[in-house]
């Protein structure tokens, strides 16, 4: 297994493909450990999580906005076993006319602590079939 792409603050740099006009759906597990024979899954019960999408760094309005709550956009789903699975319906997909944009997921625990898990790239595609 490739080694993954950790930023020295501990962002994992990730790309997300959403294909407009179908759901979209990515999860990542969160695991910890001093080495991969003894990682364990960061147990989120108690967490929150939010994402938005934006077609930059310094755009005014997201194009997604996701969080644990479910919404329009979508709803972000997180487990005892570190499981952290984001889901966006194909109606929050349809309308967006961007080609490539930016993202980062952030989760909360109960105490406020802010953790960037993950951030990087989206790229868009345009429906075929109408």
């Amino acid at each position: 297994m490739p080694a993954a792409n950790i930023q020295p603050d501990g962002q994992l740099i990730s790309q997300w493909h959403i294909r407009k006009g179908a759901t979209f759906v990515k999860d990542y597990v969160w695991k910890t450990g001093p080495d991969e024979l003894t990682v364990v899954p960061v147990d989120l019960s108690g967490w929150t999580a939010r994402a938005q999408v934006r077609e930059k760094y310094d755009s005014a309005t997201a194009l997604l906005d996701i969080t644990t709550t479910p919404g329009v956009h979508g709803v972000i789903t997180l487990s005892a076993l570190g499981e952290i699975v984001i889901t966006v319906p194909a109606s929050a997909t349809t309308g967006i006319t961007a080609t490539t944009g930016v993202f980062d997921l952030e989760l909360v625990d109960g105490a406020g602590f802010v953790k960037n898990f993950a951030g990087g790239a989206v790229v868009f595609y345009p429906e075929v079939t109408r």
